[in-house]
Parts: structure tokens; C-alpha cells; sequence
């Protein structure tokens, strides 16, 4: 048995993580992995440690939660695991969302957004993974510290009142939308961004004595705050997202 702790605890430090430089998929898990590359969670905090790994690896707080003795040498592992791995951890995420364009400008040779999916003034990107099941999310518990709803705030809003097209690109384009049976002249887009900072959670007492984590200056409403800065904005004619038909760089 000893053995085979050690064998699974063991696949915490080797196993290479799958991100590397790439924009990360936005989940709460790798959230989760953000908050500690920036050090936004004391992870000797056993409590904050514990909701870490119900994120990060159920299987292992499943198998080992219920023993402390073996949960203690649990926490240990996964302290250095972070330690070997946290600059590895995701820095870099998207945020994907649909437009729809407006008639083409012959004289501005744009093609706008409609009002209701227009780019103006973004500077905010939510993400919220609260368990609104009411299932439990590992080994019959919910998350009681860590924080479930994210928001990344880029520097300055941007705003993208249309795509520039020329008539000869706007009418191919045009044409592939209806070729694909895009009646509706939906596009995608996806915003890149690379975090720069995450203010630490904090505990604070509450009136009733028990304690929660929390963000200086993030009300519970907003979610943790993560600061960033935008790289790009691309834009697509399919789901996908293979088919570029433009790029934003701030």
C-alpha cells in the first residue's frame, strides 16, 4: 500500500504540464494553477491547499482525504510539485465570444457589428464555475475557500466599431457565409491575453467568527480579480476558428 502512494503521489511532480506557452483554455482549473504561479494563494495554507487539489486532482484527494496521515504526505507532495512547476503554470488565456456583421459600408469599405454584439469599450472578461447543481464537486464536497468566479480586467477598454474589408474581400467573404449556411452572418472572435498581476486572497474574519478568503477591493459579486494585458484580437468565419479573417493588436 505504501508503495502505492508513493507511485501515485509521485505522478504529481513528473507529470509535464500541458499548457507550456500556449493560451490557456479558461477553466477553473487552470485558474487555479494561475493563482498559484502568481503566489495569489499561500499554498501553506492547508485549507486553501485542500480546495486546490478537490480542483486540480480529485482522484487523489478521493483516495487520501479521509487519512490524515496520509493526507498530510499528500499536501507535502503537492507543495513541491507547485514549487517545480508553478513557472510552468498557465500565464496566457482567450476569451471567445460571437459577433454578428451589419450590411457591409461601401463607403467606409467596413464591415460594422450589429448594436447588440459590438466591440465597445471591453475591458472585462467573466467566468463563473460555481456549482449551481448542487452536486458535490469531489468526493462528496463543494469548495469552501477558493474562489469560484474569475474576472480578468485588461488595461485600457478597447473598442472595434468594424472589420475593414476591401469590396473584392468583403463579397468572398460574404459569399463563404452563405456558402456555410450562415444566414445570420455570425463570426468569432477571440480575444488573447497574458496576466500580469493577481492581488494575494486575504482571510478575513467574519462577524459570525468563522473565517472566509477574499481579494482586497473584489467584492464576492465581481470574483477573483486577475489584472491583464491584451495581445490580440482575432477574428474568424467559422467555429472553429481556423478560417482568420482579421487581426486587432492594441
Amino acid at each position: 500500500m505504501a508503495i502505492r502512494i508513493t507511485l501515485f503521489l509521485l505522478g504529481l511532480l513528473l507529470v509535464s504540464p500541458a499548457w507550456a506557452d500556449d493560451y490557456a483554455e479558461p477553466t477553473l482549473e487552470n485558474f487555479a494553477h494561475t493563482l498559484m504561479r502568481f503566489k495569489a494563494i499561500d499554498m501553506m495554507n492547508d485549507a486553501l491547499l485542500d480546495d486546490y487539489a478537490m480542483i486540480t486532482d480529485c482522484e487523489i484527494y478521493e483516495n487520501f482525504y479521509s487519512n490524515d496521515f496520509k493526507w498530510s504526505q499528500v499536501r507535502s507532495f503537492m507543495r513541491d510539485s507547485i514549487k517545480m512547476k508553478s513557472d510552468t503554470f498557465p500565464d496566457k488565456y482567450y476569451y471567445e465570444a460571437e459577433l454578428q456583421l451589419d450590411r457591409y459600408d461601401f463607403k467606409s469599405k467596413n464591415f460594422r457589428f450589429t448594436d447588440n454584439t459590438a466591440v465597445k469599450g471591453v475591458n472585462t472578461f467573466r467566468f463563473n464555475f460555481v456549482n449551481r447543481t448542487g452536486q458535490p464537486r469531489c468526493y462528496g464536497r463543494n469548495l469552501e475557500n477558493f474562489p469560484s468566479s474569475y474576472e480578468i480586467v485588461i488595461g485600457a477598454p478597447v473598442t472595434i466599431g468594424g472589420l475593414p474589408f476591401s469590396e473584392e474581400d468583403a463579397n468572398l467573404l460574404l459569399r463563404y457565409l452563405e456558402e456555410s449556411k450562415n444566414i445570420y452572418r455570425i463570426i468569432y472572435v477571440r480575444f488573447y491575453m497574458t496576466v500580469n498581476h493577481i492581488e494575494p486572497l486575504r482571510k478575513s474574519e467574519l462577524k459570525s467568527g468563522s473565517q472566509k478568503y477574499i481579494q482586497p477591493g473584489v467584492t464576492g459579486d465581481e470574483g477573483m480579480r486577475v489584472e491583464a494585458r491584451l495581445d490580440s484580437v482575432k477574428f474568424y468565419a467559422d467555429p472553429a476558428m481556423s478560417k482568420l479573417i482579421y487581426s486587432y493588436s492594441p
